[in-house]
């Protein structure tokens, strides 16, 4: 049933990579200053993306414990 429906169509190349290749970027953190601008960055996105209206509020969200300084354990 798949060949019929793709008849006609050019088969995608085959590629030998995996989906992360080339996206992953490692960058040296050097001042307390760019680390904290990192965590605001990456625990703004879930408000930046209107998944939630605080940072928070998202499950897997660091901020509780770095915004707010209460443990992850319970």
């Amino acid at each position: 049933m798949l060949r019929a429906k793709n008849r006609g169509r050019k088969p995608l190349p085959q590629l030998n990579l995996m989906w992360w290749q080339g996206r992953y970027k490692a960058t040296l953190v050097g001042t307390d200053d760019y680390v904290l601008a990192c965590y605001r960055y990456i625990e703004m996105n879930p408000v930046r993306a209107a998944m939630v209206s605080h940072p928070g509020e998202y499950r897997w969200s660091s901020f509780r414990c770095n915004g707010l300084g209460t443990s992850s354990k319970g």
